[in-house]
């Protein structure tokens, strides 16, 4: 069977639960969570999940060159479009069930947007990228040599 994986996704606008995990507001979501967690684990289908601390507890790491010793690390705070707060990798029959099993997590409606991707479990997708990136190159490598011939022909005219 294949496995998804759940995110709950929150935005600057989204209004979070507290961090003191005494206030009774934040023992009510735990709580609820931990009841849905429940029933995923009786149904056989809960691999992992998880939340996580605000961003204020974090970094973020910033690619903007291929070279990796040119990226960029910026402590808190800073700024951001959405991110991850919390996750779950199920393990179900199809996506319409993973989509029937997200759209029961216990969220009040201002909490974030919950986002289901299918886990390739083979690896997959990365050969899918990796062969791709080797087709890219060889066609790169191919039309290189098409152009060249090309006006080579075009000199000798």
């Amino acid at each position: 069977m294949p496995k998804f994986v759940i995110t709950v996704c929150v935005t600057a606008d989204t209004k979070q639960a507290p961090g003191d995990f005494n206030d009774p507001k934040t023992k009510g979501i735990i709580r609820s969570m931990n009841e849905f967690n429940l029933v995923l684990v009786k149904a056989g289908i809960h691999n992992r999940s998880g939340g996580f601390f605000t961003r204020t507890r974090g970094v973020q790491i910033a690619f903007a060159d291929p070279d990796i010793d040119k990226s960029e690390v910026t402590s808190k705070p800073y700024g951001y479009q959405s991110f991850v707060s919390a996750f779950w990798i199920i393990t179900v029959a199809d996506h319409g069930e993973a989509v029937k099993l997200a759209r029961g997590i216990p969220l009040k409606t201002d909490a974030g947007e919950v986002e289901v991707k299918e886990c390739p479990a083979d690896g997959s997708a990365t050969r899918e990228l990796v062969v791709g990136n080797v087709m890219k190159a060889q066609e790169e490598q191919l039309w290189s040599k098409i152009e060249a011939s090309l006006a080579a022909e075009l000199e000798g005219s």
